[in-house]
């Protein structure tokens, strides 16, 4: 079974330089979903964002800085059922 939402940008474990941060993924076309960014456990920016019609979603304007970063991205269901979730975890390097 394939997953319905999937982080493509950054990879597990990427390096990555200080600086702009643009997260993306893919989803099921017009569906709600919610990317978080959090370094370490520490919450620092919130997307709610729309699927678009081609599959593609872009959470765009973090900055990042040295360190262990983390993303999730959730699908967000009207259905009672548990949230599909995509996670991976990026570092940034000078």
């Amino acid at each position: 079974m394939s997953a319905l939402i999937k982080i493509t940008y950054p990879a597990e474990n990427q390096i990555l330089h200080p600086g702009g941060l643009s997260i993306r993924g893919i989803g099921p076309a017009g569906q709600k979903i919610r990317v978080a960014l959090k370094e370490f456990e520490w919450p620092t920016g919130y997307w709610d964002l729309i699927v678009g019609n081609d599959g593609y979603w872009d959470a765009s304007g973090a900055i990042v800085e040295n360190g262990t970063w983390n993303v999730d991205a959730i699908l967000i269901s009207e259905l009672a059922l548990q949230s599909e979730k995509d996670h991976i975890i990026f570092h940034v390097r000078p």
